[in-house]
């Protein structure tokens, strides 16, 4: 008779080197992340887009949260390999907790570390490959020639990166220079996760040009792109989505897009695109 054979763990390097390679072609791979806030909460799991017909529904299904109670899940979070000097690794790994949110520039993390960059992205490999860190690539199509091409790092544990980088509670946390950059880890890391945890790969990208325009999140679809900005604010305004207007000159269709943010409610900023309170995602 058929039979599944599931085979789980908390490291996949070792075991994924020798089995997707004796089993091609028979081997399904689940991504498993740390805890969403759906299952928490008990919640169903929904690939997340800035669209009524997702958001309208996760509205009824959900509870509205606040603002320390948004922090107090990211300072809780989620709950390798040979790297030869232990303390320049917990260095790099605390060095990579506080760069989340940022573009990567290996040159300054290898200098910062005192290690050389072919280390740096060795090191950055195991940390991507053990779900700790994802890089967002920048969004480009041959339409737009002034694109940044270097990735966002993301450090996808919100409750380790608060231990590594010193932030004792949810409070000095919120009110600490980096609450920011921690509020857009944990929106990128619940919308990933969202999708992976549907079975499905995370359609993220982001989008930076050479005039300094910034859009945090585009999630691409079947071609249609959704923009989305991450605020940490209750009550942002048409000023946070006036950079959606270069997504015109992509030739590509444009779906609703949205600010992620402190807000108490779902409501429209205009005909395309909504405020979007944290406990939505």
């Amino acid at each position: 008779m058929p039979q599944d054979y599931w085979l789980t763990g908390s490291q996949m390097f070792h075991l994924m080197h020798a089995v997707s390679e004796s089993l091609a072609g028979r081997l399904g791979i689940v991504h498993l992340l740390g805890l969403s806030q759906a299952e928490i909460d008990g919640r169903p799991n929904v690939p997340f887009l800035p669209a009524k017909e997702v958001l309208v529904p996760k509205r009824k299904q959900s509870e509205k949260g606040s603002l320390l109670e948004v922090f107090s899940a990211i300072h809780r979070g989620g709950g390798l390999s040979q790297v030869g000097d232990e303390l320049a690794f917990l260095r790099f790994l605390t060095a990579t907790a506080a760069r989340s949110g940022k573009m990567l520039q290996y040159a300054d993390l290898a200098r910062d570390i005192g290690i050389s960059q072919p280390t740096a992205k060795k090191w950055l490999s195991l940390l991507v490959s053990s779900g700790l860190v994802i890089l967002v690539e920048p969004w480009h199509n041959n339409t737009l020639t002034r694109m940044i091409k270097a990735p966002k790092l993301y450090f996808l544990d919100t409750g380790l990166s608060a231990y590594l980088t010193r932030w004792s509670t949810p409070e000095t946390l919120e009110a600490g220079a980096a609450s920011g950059a921690f509020f857009e880890t944990f929106v990128v890391s619940e919308i990933i996760k969202s999708w992976y945890n549907a079975g499905k790969i995370p359609p993220v990208f982001y989008y930076r040009d050479k005039d300094q325009q910034e859009i945090d999140l585009l999630l691409e679809v079947d071609g249609k792109l959704y923009p989305i900005e991450i605020k940490k604010t209750g009550n942002p305004g048409k000023n946070d989505i006036a950079t959606f207007r270069v997504l015109e000159k992509t030739g590509n269709s444009i779906g609703p897009g949205g600010v992620v943010c402190c807000a108490t409610e779902y409501l429209p900023l205009d005909a395309q695109n909504s405020v979007i309170p944290w406990w939505m995602i």
